[in-house]
């Protein structure tokens, strides 16, 4: 029972660094630069008089006006007036309706331009935050990797010993056997009346849950079958709390992690258990 107790510490403490591990990438992947580049502007209605139409109206107001000037070489006032007050509005129109266009395709020119500019500076600013993002989710992970490995070799140290089949060496089946010796339900582990046999039995009813994300979705409905599981998943969401809430409250694309209370308090919950297994494996 002292084994098995000290392996489902072990095995509580990996589920609970992997959970806070996938909370940190979750967590990491909502601040992750996002690339938002302004839209170019919608080509203006720019309404150019026809080619054809051109054609007509530059020689009538060429014409218009070069007759103007012969009636007024001839004194005629009237006839000055007459032709020369249309060919002196056509040539006005014309002119300023080229002007008008041009200058509306020239400020859509200037638009597109600073529009382009605008987008060129904000992948610069992009390049730059996902170098920082990048740069600080492989520093959080080797600050994650570290911890995890020596409570990985922990659990392989304390099953080293090979007193646990294989098959039964994650948390389900662990503490599901711990509860039937503690109860008196079993008092081995193998034989037809032995723990094996009877987590076997509860399985195939459907009694109880072997696969964690089940059992963390079902957690309040396993209380009355799998008690210590219950209370075991409860102990790392406990334990863990504070921790996840630091990671969640991250703002910014480069957080240190190394830098927060509660990822230091627990890592050093996670060492304490890691110290205090690898010194009862030298019992075994």
């Amino acid at each position: 029972m002292s084994y098995i107790n000290h392996a489902i510490q072990v095995e509580s403490n990996m589920l609970s660094q992997q959970n806070l591990i996938r909370e940190y990438d979750e967590s990491s992947e909502k601040r992750k630069p996002q690339l938002v580049e302004k839209g170019i502007p919608n080509v203006p209605e720019i309404e150019r008089l026809p080619f054809e139409v051109k054609c007509l109206l530059w020689p009538s107001a060429v014409m218009g006006l070069v007759g103007t000037i012969a009636v007024l070489a001839c004194g005629s006032v009237a006839g000055t007036i007459i032709l020369g007050i249309p060919s002196g509005l056509l040539i006005w129109y014309l002119i300023k309706k080229e002007k008008d266009c041009n200058a509306k395709e020239g400020a859509f020119a200037r638009e597109v331009f600073l529009v382009e500019e605008e987008n060129k500076e904000r992948k610069i600013e992009y390049r730059n935050q996902l170098v920082r993002w990048n740069y600080a989710n492989a520093e959080a992970h080797k600050y994650f990797e570290k911890p995890l490995a020596e409570t990985q070799a922990v659990l392989d140290k304390i099953y080293s010993a090979d007193i646990i089949y294989p098959k039964y060496r994650n948390l389900p089946a662990l503490t599901s056997m711990y509860e039937y010796l503690i109860t008196g339900r079993c008092e081995e582990l193998t034989g037809p009346h032995g723990a094996y046999n009877l987590y076997e039995d509860e399985l195939r009813k459907d009694t109880i849950i072997s696969q964690m994300n089940l059992v963390i979705q079902n957690l309040e409905q396993i209380k009355s079958n799998q008690y210590m599981l219950y209370e075991q998943v409860k102990k790392i969401q406990a334990a863990s709390r504070a921790a996840v809430a630091e990671l969640r409250a991250i703002h910014g694309y480069a957080a240190n992690i190394a830098d927060y209370a509660s990822l230091t308090a627990y890592y050093a919950g996670i060492t304490a258990v890691n110290t205090r297994v690898s010194d009862y494996c030298h019992t075994l």
